[in-house]
């Protein structure tokens, strides 16, 4: 009787466990298979909004300055000027100063007010030969043909000739920063009087415009990051700033192939994707890499996964700490149930009198 009872006393304490403890087990359950995958797609889905968001600023920087480039093709101001000012230069290069002013006079004004206008930071003039004959700013490439400063106007220089063979704006090939000539792009278009090309009107990417744009880290929290990158070469190269390193935009180089920002190296290839990777540190990270068109970018929007699915992380802890401060309660009062069970008393074979006797038994004589 003692191991029957024994017995009911355990299973009736494994019963007040099950009923206590397996909403919390299943709690548990759910949260960390769903509940961690929900927060994964959700942080994903976030970092795609912010990255198309990004590209498409960037996308429509890049239009708008090949439209205005274009829209100057066959404008008077800008091709008048080009071929007046050309006419200043002899065939070794030396300048008739006072020419080049009296050529320069009626132009200037719509110059500058067609590029304060149209918001170009920087703009130059270049004639049919590749001369620089007008900048809008400071330039160490004004009076020079491109062909003299490979540093500066290597890029301006190999677009000019893409111009020259299509008729048609370019932009110019990126190249790394360089010490003394920091790394620019530049929108590039022909200059065309009936079908004669008469010169050339490059403008310059505003970087300033292009690192505000990518250093809204808005949604991001502490260690989100948007990083543009571009092919040069055997290379890849940053084309913006980092959070890490505001100086990283074409001085931050990766070999092609290498271990790093392998997302980022598939996105120049032209593979755009959601999902886990890996950031240029090493850290594992959820995030979206897309394309930027006009500037022939990739743009990776990043999160580490510690921090995208912290808040899951917190409540399966939480979920875990409830289970487990649960259990030294539910086995003290399942024990203490099962030990208030008593033996239910036997029933004893109650005695009958004489005089009840006789009085049931017919047979009996009074």
């Amino acid at each position: 009787m003692r191991s029957l009872l024994s017995s009911v006393r355990l299973r009736l304490l494994a019963c007040c466990l099950i009923a206590a403890l397996g909403p919390l087990a299943a709690v548990a359950y759910i949260t960390a298979s769903r509940a961690g995958d929900s927060a994964e797609r959700t942080a994903i889905a976030s970092m795609a909004a912010i990255a198309e968001a990004r590209g498409a600023q960037l996308d429509a920087y890049g239009r708008e300055r090949f439209r205005s480039v274009s829209s100057l093709a066959s404008a008077p101001a800008f091709t008048d000027a080009a071929v007046a000012l050309a006419a200043t230069y002899a065939a070794d290069g030396t300048r008739d100063d006072a020419a080049y002013t009296a050529a320069l006079e009626p132009h200037k004004a719509h110059l500058d007010g067609v590029a304060k206008s149209c918001e170009f930071t920087s703009m130059l003039l270049i004639d049919a030969s590749g001369r620089v004959v007008y900048t809008t700013g400071e330039s160490p490439l004004l009076h020079h043909a491109l062909r003299e400063a490979p540093l500066a106007g290597l890029g301006v220089s190999r677009a000019v000739e893409r111009v020259r063979s299509d008729r048609a704006t370019q932009l110019s090939p990126p190249s790394f920063a360089t010490e003394g000539a920091p790394a620019s792009l530049e929108v590039v278009g022909p200059l065309l009087k009936g079908d004669e090309l008469v010169g050339f009107v490059a403008v310059t990417l505003d970087r300033a415009e292009l690192a505000a744009i990518v250093s809204d880290y808005t949604g991001l929290g502490r260690t989100g990051d948007i990083v543009g990158v571009c092919r040069i070469g055997a290379e890849m190269a940053i084309t913006t700033p980092t959070r890490a390193d505001r100086d990283a935009a074409y001085t931050q180089r990766i070999k092609l192939g290498a271990s790093e920002g392998r997302r980022l190296q598939e996105l120049v290839y032209g593979s755009p994707f959601r999902g886990r990777g890996t950031d240029l540190a090493g850290n594992e990270v959820v995030g979206a890499w897309v394309r930027v068109p006009s500037l022939r970018w990739g743009l990776g929007v990043t999160q580490q996964v510690d921090e995208a699915l912290a808040l899951t992380r917190s409540q399966e802890e939480v979920v875990k700490t409830v289970a487990m401060a649960s259990i030294p309660p539910v086995i003290v009062l399942a024990l203490a149930t099962a030990w208030s069970i008593r033996r239910r008393p036997t029933m004893s074979t109650p005695q009958v009198s004489q005089s009840q006797q006789r009085t049931a038994d017919p047979t009996s004589v009074a």
